[in-house]
């Protein structure tokens, strides 16, 4: 089941004696298996911690809600469905990949839950109307690729090498640079794709290929 057993944070020390203090249901939704994204849910029971040592909620109970969604769009909604029909999260977090992100933002926004997606590149998700309650801290996919053209204009590099994972986050960005790079006259020497995780001898041949592109300028978007 992905759904996982809950996390209680008490912030209650202001509630007093024998009354029940409100509680906050936050769900974290990521996909355990990849990589560095385990550090999500670490990062997330911080952060609680510090909006209660500083008593931002004060009063108030957290749980969180943590969800492993498997990069799998349908283990991702399964997994929010149960938490909406359990405990009722106010906010989700996540999920890892763009894929999964707008699966969840289809059902969350029938049920009127805000979402932030710290990973989620996708320009589609930049559309207000479809998406009403979807936030990200980081740009889209076409934003960054402009940001990547005007950097290397400005310093008049011309030619790059760019490796890029196999998943949708990488394609996306891939797609876009190729966009802009092609109205901003910018050749691509070399492009290696690269599976997460993976391991030394695969980035070894990896910077082997890009070494023999002649590129000086490698841009990853994985």
């Amino acid at each position: 089941h992905p759904a996982e057993p809950f996390m209680f944070v008490d912030g209650s020390s202001n509630i007093p004696p024998n009354a029940t203090p409100p509680v906050l249901n936050i769900a974290i939704a990521y996909a355990k298996s990849v990589g560095i994204l385990n550090q999500w849910e670490y990062a997330a029971q911080i952060a609680i911690n510090h909006a209660i040592q500083d008593n931002l909620l004060p009063g108030y109970s957290i749980n969180l809600i943590v969800i492993n969604t498997q990069a799998r769009e349908a283990v991702a909604v399964a997994g929010a469905l149960d938490a909406l029909s359990t405990v009722r999260p106010h906010a989700f977090i996540g999920a890892t990949l763009n894929a999964e992100t707008v699966a969840l933002q289809y059902v969350l926004k029938g049920a009127g839950v805000p979402q932030i997606g710290p990973t989620a590149s996708s320009e589609a998700l930049t559309r207000r109307a479809s998406f009403p309650y979807f936030m990200r801290p980081i740009a889209s996919e076409y934003d960054e690729a402009r940001s990547i053209l005007a950097l290397l204009q400005r310093f008049g590099w011309s030619n790059a090498a760019v490796i890029v994972s196999d998943d949708d986050v990488g394609s996306g960005g891939s797609d876009a640079l190729d966009r802009v790079f092609l109205g901003g006259k910018i050749n691509i020497l070399s492009r290696q794709i690269i599976s997460l995780p993976t391991d030394d001898a695969t980035v070894r041949h990896q910077l082997v290929n890009l070494k023999k592109s002649n590129a000086r300028i490698i841009i990853c978007i994985i």
